[in-house]
């Protein structure tokens, strides 16, 4: 009986795509074949208590998120996506909107080697983990690979961690009221280049079980404890961390994109209707101004839909606020109101909005002013209903335009605000 589960972004196949288990009997495991996705999803969270000096700092919370599609280039079968890393200390339990830290485009071939990289850039975040034999597994079985995690610090930059871990088959369980195979594991980390000490390594362990479920589009769910040294040039411990990673992975298939494509411009449609019927023509209590951002509102359509790589996407093409504030004018209030109301008919979904400017001014004052444009949507719509902790955001500046910086209706179209359903959060 053959087991293929996968290597590096591996985690990102079996996390993220649906896998084909089959429990032949009670004391055997078989993986007959990883079936691809439309789009893979794999999310990993980690809770950190923080000792810097032995001193406790606080909770450390972070995230990377990752959503890859499938891409065609020249007869070349690829995927692609972005990593999106967040970090946040906190003391108390507020819960808030969480700003991104940082993004990274991936690109790269997955196939039965595994997943390869197309610019040899290294991952960010974890690979060869988890790595299972391609043989029969009874229970109680173990098996012995070595891994490498990415880790992203605003302290310590980014830093290279090879681990060991060493796995031991389990049988089949029930995790989070599913049907799953588990694998115990246990790893330490290691230093790979004992000739070449970098300003900063990594020590420590970590311990948890992977849950495969049965289910196939359930994907997978892992939960472990680690501890992290942090350790300088001399040899001291700047920083320790110790807590819980908890990993979930799973594949969206094209028919699950489809539906929600299809519910979400069901829903723009209606709001559409509604307001034609409330509300006929441009108001004409507004002033001159605002009445000619309401025309142009109308005239690019208010709210544009697109898919994405992490999921629908709406666009608030042209948006409009104060000049070089992040206010909102007045005659935006309506596309709000429709925007409110599509994300509240869709329960239970997380939400990562996008601000963007024209390129005019400053880098720095681009990027300044996109997130406050994209922490005002999110106050707008949490205003209308929306639970703040639903919201990831960033600001990208001027760095991603849609139209040319040259022209006013360039400068126009490149101020907007993307707001999108991430399918990682759908049922």
């Amino acid at each position: 009986m053959k087991i293929r589960i996968i290597y590096l972004f591996e985690v990102l196949i079996i996390f993220l795509s649906p896998l084909s288990l089959t429990c032949l009997h009670a004391d055997s495991l078989q993986i007959e074949s990883i079936l691809p996705s439309a789009l893979y999803t794999y999310i990993e969270r980690e809770n950190l208590r923080v000792y810097v000096n032995e001193r406790y700092e606080g909770l450390q919370n972070r995230q990377r998120r990752v959503y890859v599609g499938e891409s065609v280039e020249d007869d070349e079968i690829y995927h692609k996506g972005n990593v999106y890393i967040l970090k946040n200390m906190t003391r108390g339990t507020v819960k808030i909107s969480q700003p991104i830290d940082s993004s990274y485009e991936v690109k790269c071939i997955i196939d039965k080697s595994g997943v390869r990289s197309l610019d040899a850039n290294p991952l960010p975040m974890r690979t060869a983990f988890p790595v299972l034999p391609e043989e029969t597994l009874e229970i109680g079985d173990t098996w012995n690979a070595d891994g490498n995690d990415v880790l992203i610090t605003t302290e310590f930059g980014t830093l290279s961690t090879p681990f060991h871990c060493s796995y031991t088959y389990k049988g089949e369980s029930n995790v989070l009221e599913k049907n799953a195979q588990i694998i115990a594991f246990q790893y330490t980390y290691y230093d790979n280049s004992p000739y070449m000490k970098e300003t900063y390594e990594v020590r420590g362990r970590g311990e948890g079980e992977i849950a495969l479920f049965i289910n196939e589009s359930d994907g997978f769910f892992i939960k472990e404890r680690l501890i992290r040294h942090f350790i300088n040039q001399s040899g001291k411990v700047e920083q320790r961390e110790e807590g819980f990673r908890l990993t979930w992975g799973r594949g969206i298939s094209r028919g699950q994109i489809e539906a929600l494509e299809k519910k979400v411009t069901d829903l723009l449609q209606l709001t559409e209707e509604k307001e034609e019927e409330k509300q006929p023509g441009v108001d004409n209590s507004v002033g001159a101004g605002e009445k000619a951002a309401n025309s142009r509102t109308e005239r690019d359509g208010g709210i544009e839909v697109e898919r994405t790589s992490e999921g629908i996407k709406l666009n608030l093409p042209a948006i409009h606020f104060y000049p070089d504030e992040s206010r909102i004018l007045p005659v935006e209030e309506q596309r709000l109101d429709r925007l409110a109301e599509i994300l509240s008919e869709i329960p239970g979904a997380e939400f990562m909005v996008m601000g963007h400017t024209a390129d005019v001014g400053s880098r720095e004052s681009q990027y300044t002013l996109s997130v406050e444009r994209a922490k005002t949507i999110i106050d707008e719509l949490v205003k209308r209903g929306l639970e703040p902790e639903r919201f990831f955001y960033q600001g990208k500046g001027g760095d991603e335009p849609v139209g040319s910086n040259e022209t006013e209706d360039g400068r126009e179209m490149n101020r907007r605000v993307e707001v999108i359903i991430l399918v990682s959060s759908l049922k």
